[in-house]
C-alpha cells in the first residue's frame, strides 16, 4: 500500500499564536506551513491548527509573574479523533501546558505527542531581563516534560532531550516556493547576505573584513559589492558601521523585500553569506532556513561552524570558515569564488548546488523521520503496511 492509500491517520499540528508568527516571521511562518504540507505528501492527514494567545501588555506582565499562568488557550485545542499531536513549542513550557497534554493522555492513552524545539538548547536564547522569569518557568515544567511528550523532533544530534528520546529532523525548503537563481555572469563578485539581522548571524565581521580588504595594499574594492537584505534589530547598527568604516561604495542595505524584490538581487549575484555567528548563542551546527534557500537558488556561500547535512555529505561549492570572531578573509573568498567559476560554468553550477538541495533540503525530505515514527507508532510500517 502506497502512502497516498494510506489509511486515514490524522495529525493535528498544533502552533501556540500563528497568527502572531506571521506577522513576525514570513518565513518561520511558510516553514510550518510547509511541514504541514509535508506531512500530507507523506501520507498522513494534518490539520495545522493555531492557538490562542493573549497578547495585551497586561497579559505579557502576568506571564512572567511566578503564578501568572501562560495566557494561552490550551482548551481550545480539540484533539478528538486525532492519532497524533505535533507541537511546536511554545515560549515557555507552563503548567497550563503540562496539565493540558496529561489531560490528553489521559483521554487518549494511544495519543502520539512530539514537541518540535526549533533551536537547542535554547537557554541561551532566554537570558535577557525580559525572558529571564519565563526561562525559570521553563525550567521548573520541562522537568516532568516526559510524563506527557513521546518523542522530541530537533535539528541537533542529540539523542536524549530533558529525558525523553529525540527524532532527527533538518530544516527543510519548499522547493516549489524558491525558485533557482538567473546566472548573473558578473564580473566583479557581487554578494548577497539574507536575514532578519541578529547578533547570530554575524555580519559585522564580514563588514570588519571588508574594511580590512578596503584598507590593505592590496584592496580591490572595485572587484567586490555586498547587497545586505533584510531587517531585524541589528539592521540599524549595521548601518552606522558601515557608514563610518567607510563602506558605503561596497554595501548596500535593501532592508525587507518581497519574493520579487529578492529575487531581483539574487539574480545580481553569483555568491552569498549565511549566518558567520552562531557560536555567539553555542551552536556549532547551523540547520539555518537561510542556507536551504542558499541552496535552493543554486548559489554558493559562505559560513561558519558546520551545516547538519554537509556533515555527511559534504560539498565543494561552499566556503566554510573558523567559528569566532576575526573578520572574514575577504581575499580568501574571493579566491574560493574565482576557483570554483573557472573550472564550471555558473549555469552548471547553479543546477549542480539546486539538485544538492532537492536531493537534501525538500521539505519532505526533511520531515520524513517524524511521519515514519508517527505510522509506526499508529500500527503502520512507514512503507505503508499494515502493522500486527
Amino acid at each position: 500500500m502506497s502512502d497516498k492509500e494510506m489509511p486515514g491517520i490524522r495529525v493535528a499540528y498544533a502552533v501556540v499564536d500563528l497568527d502572531g508568527i506571521e506577522d513576525a516571521s514570513r518565513g518561520i511562518a511558510k516553514k510550518i506551513t510547509s511541514q504541514a504540507a509535508a506531512f500530507r505528501a507523506c501520507g498522513l492527514e494534518c490539520d495545522l491548527i493555531s492557538i490562542p494567545e493573549s497578547q495585551d501588555l497586561a497579559s505579557k506582565v502576568l506571564k512572567r509573574i511566578p503564578f501568572g499562568g501562560d495566557r494561552v488557550s490550551w482548551d481550545s485545542l480539540d484533539l478528538t479523533g486525532y492519532d497524533a499531536l505535533y507541537l511546536r513549542r511554545p515560549s515557555v513550557a507552563s503548567k497550563e501546558m503540562m496539565a493540558f497534554l496529561k489531560d490528553q493522555k489521559s483521554r487518549n492513552p494511544d495519543l502520539v505527542t512530539i514537541e518540535e524545539i526549533p533551536t537547542y538548547p535554547y537557554d541561551e536564547e532566554m537570558k535577557g531581563f525580559k525572558s529571564l522569569p519565563l526561562l525559570l518557568k521553563d525550567r521548573w515544567n520541562r522537568r516532568r516534560l516526559n510524563e506527557v511528550i513521546d518523542r522530541i523532533a530537533v535539528f541537533s544530534d542529540n539523542e536524549i532531550i530533558f529525558s525523553i528520546p529525540t527524532i532527527k529532523i533538518i530544516n527543510g525548503v519548499d522547493l516549489h516556493d524558491v525558485g533557482i537563481r538567473a546566472p548573473s555572469h558578473t564580473m566583479r563578485a557581487d554578494i548577497i547576505f539574507v536575514a532578519a539581522f541578529a547578533e547570530w548571524h554575524g555580519a559585522d565581521r564580514l563588514l570588519d573584513g571588508l574594511k580590512l580588504f578596503r584598507d590593505s595594499a592590496s584592496g580591490r574594492a572595485e572587484e567586490v559589492h555586498v547587497h545586505m537584505v533584510g531587517g531585524g534589530p541589528k539592521l540599524e547598527s549595521l548601518k552606522r558601521k558601515a557608514a563610518a568604516d567607510g563602506l558605503s561604495d561596497l554595501v548596500t542595505f535593501y532592508g525587507v523585500l518581497d519574493r520579487s524584490g529578492m529575487d531581483r538581487i539574487y539574480d545580481r549575484c553569483d555568491f552569498a553569506v549565511a549566518s558567520l555567528g552562531l557560536h555567539r548563542i553555542g551552536l556549532s551546527i547551523s540547520s539555518t532556513l537561510k542556507t536551504r534557500e542558499y541552496l535552493a537558488k543554486g548559489i554558493p556561500f559562505i559560513y561558519s561552524g558546520d551545516i547538519d547535512v554537509f556533515v555527511d555529505d559534504p560539498v565543494d561549492f561552499c566556503c566554510q570558515i573558523s567559528a569566532d570572531e576575526s573578520p572574514v578573509d575577504i581575499d580568501a573568498v574571493l579566491e574560493f569564488r574565482s576557483r570554483l567559476y573557472e573550472r564550471e560554468r555558473e549555469e552548471c553550477l547553479t543546477q549542480r548546488i539546486r539538485e544538492y538541495a532537492e536531493d537534501h533540503v525538500g521539505m519532505e525530505r526533511a520531515m520524513k523521520n517524524v511521519a515514519d515514527f508517527i505510522k509506526d507508532a499508529c500500527g503502520h510500517g512507514s512503507d505503508g503496511s499494515q502493522g500486527a
